[in-house]
């Protein structure tokens, strides 16, 4: 049913008749609203708008730094509490503190580095030593070096340990990192080459073992090294 204006406004009675059926509607009044009726019914009071100036200004920077902060803290925070109450869940103390503090733009690169040595390592591991060879059916140490930086560096290194002992710069063992060069005198006038892959170990080829991977500060290669050279891997997008 459409409403004009000039239609009668209708409501139902609560009360019921005695047969239990809705009372029939029964017209309450009859008026015919103007349009300055409406207005006044649907009149409001307005307020002034408060100018401008009259806000406090704040710096933009200083709240997007308070909202980077308070999301940081909120993100730690739920991952504390996912490793606590998931069920099941469990973390080692290096994976959780690599979870809420993760790697350095320099540690993510070590890791590169590393990941090439391994990956050098797994075609090359137990290939038997050969001195003067150069593949994968005999070896010697600097030649090993020499096709490693080659393969995953493309740095060309020079054939003999004697020379590649000149590359680079010097570093202390306290501050080795994955590619670092590691030198030992082996004999009165033999120089061994090693490369330090990570985790106080280092890739080399063995006279007994071939290709292998040994401890760097075993009793032997600690009475015989000589000095640790950092070659320019810097940059370098090392190939897998």
């Amino acid at each position: 049913m459409s409403i004009s204006p000039t239609s009668n406004f209708f409501f139902a009675s609560a009360s019921r008749d005695l047969s239990g059926l809705p009372a029939r509607l029964e017209p309450v009044s009859s008026f015919s609203p103007s349009f300055t009726d409406c207005s006044a019914l649907c009149r409001y009071d307005t307020v002034p708008l408060q100018q401008a100036d009259a806000f406090p200004q704040y710096d933009s920077r200083n709240i997007r730094m308070t909202s980077v902060r308070r999301f940081n803290n909120v993100k730690s925070s739920f991952l504390v509490l996912i490793v606590a109450f998931w069920p099941g869940l469990a973390f080692s103390d290096s994976s959780l503190d690599s979870l809420l503090n993760p790697p350095s733009a320099e540690q993510s690169y070590s890791n590169e580095i590393q990941n090439a040595l391994l990956a050098h390592y797994s075609n090359w591991a137990g290939t038997r030593h050969k001195l003067g060879g150069t593949g994968t059916n005999g070896v010697d140490c600097s030649s090993f070096i020499q096709t490693l930086f080659q393969d995953k560096f493309q740095l060309r290194l020079p054939r003999s340990s004697r020379e590649q002992m000149t590359m680079g710069e010097r570093v202390d063992l306290s501050d080795l990192r994955s590619g670092d060069l590691l030198f030992f005198r082996t004999g009165p006038t033999r120089r061994h080459v090693g490369v330090y892959v990570g985790d106080n170990q280092f890739m080399h080829v063995s006279t007994r073992a071939g290709v292998e991977i040994a401890k760097l500060f075993s009793p032997y290669w600690q009475r015989h090294f000589i000095t640790a050279r950092r070659v320019g891997l810097a940059g370098i997008t090392p190939s897998n």
